[in-house]
């Protein structure tokens, strides 16, 4: 009898993981598009590499600056920003964000190789 392992399943695409199992590797059914690669990790703290296939640490966004009214953030391409309740996917590497208001406002940011990050911009 066959023992049992851990196991993630991804997207081929994107390296998302999307669901870690326990079960023989003959039980594992993919879905289109699914990928799978022994392993057991935190789901949130990692990704799939595909071309390896391999299990690789998600990276961490860089630090942004606000001067004169404006939010300015080097990102990766195909990272979604949830900014005042509307949805954007970064398509060039860095976002503009307008903060003329004082407050704090919080910048939602993802992307399938990097920790899901919270900005809270403070303008006085």
């Amino acid at each position: 009898m066959q023992n049992v392992n851990s196991f993630v399943v991804y997207e081929v695409a994107t390296g998302i993981i999307r669901r870690k199992i326990q079960c023989r590797p003959d039980e594992i059914v993919l879905n289109v598009g699914e990928g799978m690669i022994e392993g057991d990790v935190d789901l949130d703290q990692y990704y799939v590499d595909p071309t390896q296939p391999a299990l690789v640490p998600r990276m961490q966004f860089a630090e942004g600056v606000l001067a004169d009214g404006y939010f300015t953030i080097a990102l990766p391409v195909g990272t979604t920003v949830l900014w005042q309740s509307e949805i954007y996917t970064v398509d060039d590497g860095e976002l503009d964000v307008l903060v003329d208001q004082p407050g704090v406002f919080s910048l939602h940011l993802s992307h399938p190789h990097y920790v899901h990050k919270v900005v809270n911009i403070e303008n006085p």
